[in-house]
Protein backbone atom coordinates (compact mmCIF):
# COMPACT_ATOMS: atom_id res chain seq x y z
CA UNK A 1 0.00 0.00 0.00
CA UNK A 2 1.54 3.04 -1.24
CA UNK A 3 1.22 6.20 1.10
CA UNK A 4 -0.24 9.47 0.35
CA UNK A 5 1.68 12.20 0.10
CA UNK A 6 0.89 15.21 1.87
CA UNK A 7 -0.66 17.97 -0.24
CA UNK A 8 -1.69 15.58 -3.20
CA UNK A 9 -5.43 15.54 -4.14
CA UNK A 10 -8.20 13.17 -3.00
CA UNK A 11 -8.99 10.05 -4.71
CA UNK A 12 -12.47 11.37 -4.86
CA UNK A 13 -12.62 14.12 -7.02
CA UNK A 14 -14.60 17.52 -5.79
CA UNK A 15 -16.65 20.43 -7.37
CA UNK A 16 -16.60 23.28 -4.60
CA UNK A 17 -18.62 25.04 -6.95
CA UNK A 18 -21.18 22.55 -7.39
CA UNK A 19 -21.33 21.65 -3.81
CA UNK A 20 -22.06 25.70 -3.33
CA UNK A 21 -24.62 25.16 -5.12
CA UNK A 22 -26.58 22.34 -3.99
CA UNK A 23 -25.99 23.93 -0.49
CA UNK A 24 -28.66 26.76 -1.56
CA UNK A 25 -31.26 24.69 -2.77
CA UNK A 26 -30.88 22.76 -0.32
CA UNK A 27 -31.35 25.65 1.74
CA UNK A 28 -34.30 26.67 -0.13
CA UNK A 29 -36.29 23.77 0.06
CA UNK A 30 -35.87 23.75 3.76
CA UNK A 31 -37.04 27.63 3.83
CA UNK A 32 -40.34 26.06 1.73
CA UNK A 33 -40.78 23.20 3.61
CA UNK A 34 -40.96 25.23 6.51
CA UNK A 35 -43.65 27.33 5.01
CA UNK A 36 -45.78 24.32 4.16
CA UNK A 37 -45.63 23.10 8.12
CA UNK A 38 -46.30 27.04 8.75
CA UNK A 39 -49.19 26.94 6.53
CA UNK A 40 -50.82 24.20 7.66
CA UNK A 41 -50.51 24.61 11.28
CA UNK A 42 -52.36 27.74 10.31
CA UNK A 43 -55.83 26.33 8.91
CA UNK A 44 -54.63 27.00 5.57
CA UNK A 45 -55.28 23.31 4.22
CA UNK A 46 -58.31 22.59 6.16
CA UNK A 47 -61.08 23.83 7.78
CA UNK A 48 -59.05 25.44 10.71
CA UNK A 49 -60.58 28.22 12.85
CA UNK A 50 -58.05 30.67 11.48
CA UNK A 51 -59.61 30.22 7.69
CA UNK A 52 -63.14 31.44 9.08
CA UNK A 53 -63.40 35.27 8.88
CA UNK A 54 -66.68 37.27 9.95
CA UNK A 55 -67.26 40.59 8.18
CA UNK A 56 -69.76 42.66 10.33
CA UNK A 57 -71.11 45.55 8.26
CA UNK A 58 -74.54 46.85 9.68
CA UNK A 59 -76.97 45.04 11.09
CA UNK A 60 -75.37 41.98 9.23
CA UNK A 61 -72.43 39.64 9.07
CA UNK A 62 -71.12 37.27 6.64
CA UNK A 63 -69.32 34.08 7.77
CA UNK A 64 -67.07 32.35 4.96
CA UNK A 65 -63.73 30.43 4.41
CA UNK A 66 -61.01 32.92 3.39
CA UNK A 67 -59.30 29.79 2.05
CA UNK A 68 -60.64 26.95 0.32
CA UNK A 69 -60.23 24.25 -2.18
CA UNK A 70 -61.35 23.69 -5.86
CA UNK A 71 -64.80 21.15 -6.19
CA UNK A 72 -65.20 20.65 -2.24
CA UNK A 73 -67.73 21.78 -0.04
CA UNK A 74 -67.97 25.18 1.44
CA UNK A 75 -70.82 27.75 2.68
CA UNK A 76 -71.26 31.16 3.07
CA UNK A 77 -73.30 32.22 5.86
CA UNK A 78 -75.40 35.02 6.53
CA UNK A 79 -76.87 36.02 9.59
CA UNK A 80 -79.31 39.10 9.82
CA UNK A 81 -80.26 40.89 13.23
CA UNK A 82 -83.70 41.91 11.92
CA UNK A 83 -85.06 42.24 8.36
CA UNK A 84 -86.95 45.45 6.20
CA UNK A 85 -90.22 46.03 6.77
CA UNK A 86 -93.06 43.17 5.80
CA UNK A 87 -90.59 41.00 7.01
CA UNK A 88 -88.88 40.27 3.15
CA UNK A 89 -85.24 40.03 3.40
CA UNK A 90 -83.39 41.07 0.10
CA UNK A 91 -79.78 39.34 -0.09
CA UNK A 92 -77.51 40.57 -3.07
CA UNK A 93 -74.71 38.46 -4.64
CA UNK A 94 -72.36 39.95 -7.32
CA UNK A 95 -72.78 38.24 -11.20
CA UNK A 96 -69.12 37.46 -10.88
CA UNK A 97 -68.82 35.49 -7.56
CA UNK A 98 -72.03 33.98 -8.09
CA UNK A 99 -70.69 32.36 -11.42
CA UNK A 100 -67.77 31.19 -9.52
CA UNK A 101 -69.85 28.47 -7.42
CA UNK A 102 -72.20 26.25 -7.86
CA UNK A 103 -75.08 26.41 -5.28
CA UNK A 104 -75.94 22.94 -4.22
CA UNK A 105 -78.38 24.08 -1.46
CA UNK A 106 -79.79 26.83 0.49
CA UNK A 107 -81.73 27.12 3.30
CA UNK A 108 -83.82 28.31 3.65
CA UNK A 109 -85.01 28.39 0.58
CA UNK A 110 -85.96 31.37 -1.15
CA UNK A 111 -89.15 32.84 -2.10
CA UNK A 112 -86.96 34.35 -5.39
CA UNK A 113 -84.50 34.48 -7.18
CA UNK A 114 -83.99 37.33 -9.67
CA UNK A 115 -80.94 38.80 -12.03
CA UNK A 116 -81.15 42.35 -11.16
CA UNK A 117 -78.18 44.47 -13.04
CA UNK A 118 -74.49 42.91 -11.88
CA UNK A 119 -76.17 41.02 -8.30
CA UNK A 120 -78.57 38.21 -8.20
CA UNK A 121 -81.25 38.59 -5.28
CA UNK A 122 -82.50 36.00 -3.33
CA UNK A 123 -85.64 36.84 -1.61
CA UNK A 124 -86.66 35.45 1.47
CA UNK A 125 -89.97 35.77 3.58
CA UNK A 126 -90.44 35.39 7.49
CA UNK A 127 -91.04 36.76 10.66
CA UNK A 128 -90.07 40.73 10.47
CA UNK A 129 -89.13 41.10 14.52
CA UNK A 130 -86.38 37.54 14.47
CA UNK A 131 -82.80 37.56 13.58
CA UNK A 132 -82.36 35.49 10.32
CA UNK A 133 -79.32 33.30 8.94
CA UNK A 134 -79.02 32.20 5.57
CA UNK A 135 -76.77 29.26 4.48
CA UNK A 136 -75.80 28.88 1.10
CA UNK A 137 -74.07 25.49 0.62
CA UNK A 138 -71.59 25.99 -2.70
CA UNK A 139 -68.86 24.38 -4.79
CA UNK A 140 -66.00 26.41 -6.28
CA UNK A 141 -66.07 25.79 -9.95
CA UNK A 142 -63.21 28.70 -10.28
CA UNK A 143 -59.46 29.00 -8.90
CA UNK A 144 -57.93 31.92 -8.08
CA UNK A 145 -58.76 35.23 -5.72
CA UNK A 146 -62.62 35.86 -6.06
CA UNK A 147 -64.20 39.37 -4.92
CA UNK A 148 -67.22 39.06 -3.33
CA UNK A 149 -70.21 41.27 -2.79
CA UNK A 150 -72.84 40.61 -0.58
CA UNK A 151 -75.41 43.44 0.18
CA UNK A 152 -79.06 43.98 2.16
CA UNK A 153 -81.01 46.72 0.18
CA UNK A 154 -81.30 48.88 3.64
CA UNK A 155 -78.42 46.75 5.63
CA UNK A 156 -75.58 48.04 3.61
CA UNK A 157 -73.01 46.07 1.52
CA UNK A 158 -70.22 43.96 2.66
CA UNK A 159 -67.16 43.01 0.39
CA UNK A 160 -64.78 40.47 0.93
CA UNK A 161 -61.80 38.53 -0.83
CA UNK A 162 -62.10 34.33 -0.91
CA UNK A 163 -59.10 32.35 -2.51
CA UNK A 164 -59.76 29.18 -3.71
CA UNK A 165 -56.82 26.95 -4.45
CA UNK A 166 -56.22 23.38 -6.29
Amino acid sequence: MAARKSGSNPPIGEDITFQRRFWIVERCFWVLLTGVVVLALGGFFGAASPTYAVAPAGRFRVAYERFTRYAAPTKLVCEFSDKSAGGELRIRINDAYAKAFKFEQIFPWPASLTKSGDDWVFSFSGDSRSPMRVTFYVKPEKIGALQARVAIDEAGTLTFRQFVYP
